[in-house]
């Protein structure tokens, strides 16, 4: 069985996002898994969520709560493009002041030295503006997850506020998402 991540995330580095995969350091492969048994008939036990005024709960129909203070949660509900169906998504990350946008696509690009390491998807638009780096990318049920780079180059030093990444669907604009703001300080090369 092929071995799975722990976490999967992406590291950004000034305005190239990486995707990065942690794996456990040990494998699984001589595991041994017990089930429960009754003890007199040693049938498998089943296990059921049980909602104190509805009773049986199936899997589907929970999802993950933090507590934050007696029966008051926080509740988390992750969706994914195979719950979405088909569409297109657009990506816009606005560059700080600055920067400027040197090779915005890193997909069909050469010359851009070894970055055999950095996998991403082929967008199907990409639109280098002064301002900002969009890209679309269309998307299907069997590909929950997709991933693009581009190159940029400080032009002048400073301190700035590096604004966050919109992802949205481009014709449901409710299902959107926005990654967190930033600051990036450029320092002047030392002679």
């Amino acid at each position: 069985m092929a071995s799975r991540p722990v976490w999967e995330g992406h590291l950004r580095l000034s305005l190239v996002a990486c995707p990065v995969r942690l794996f456990k350091a040990t494998g699984e492969g001589d595991a041994v898994h017990f089930h429960l048994l009754h003890r007199q008939t040693l049938n498998r036990v089943k296990q059921q969520y049980r909602d104190p005024e509805d009773g049986v709960v199936e899997r589907r129909d929970m999802v993950k709560g933090y507590e934050v203070e007696r029966d008051r949660y926080v509740v988390v509900d992750s969706v994914s493009a195979t719950a979405l169906g088909s569409g297109r998504y657009v990506i816009a990350d606005p560059l700080p002041a600055g920067f400027e946008i040197e090779n915005p696509d890193l997909s069909s690009s050469s010359g851009t030295g070894d970055l055999s390491w950095l996998k991403t998807d082929t967008p199907d638009h990409i639109e280098a503006r002064t301002d900002q780096y969009v890209a679309t990318f269309s998307y299907s049920s069997l590909q929950a997850n997709f991933s693009t780079a581009y190159i940029v180059r400080a032009t002048s030093p400073g301190t700035f506020v590096l604004p966050g990444a919109t992802v949205e669907d481009m014709y449901r604009p409710d299902l959107r998402a926005n990654t967190e703001a930033g600051h990036v300080e450029v320092t002047p090369p030392t002679p």
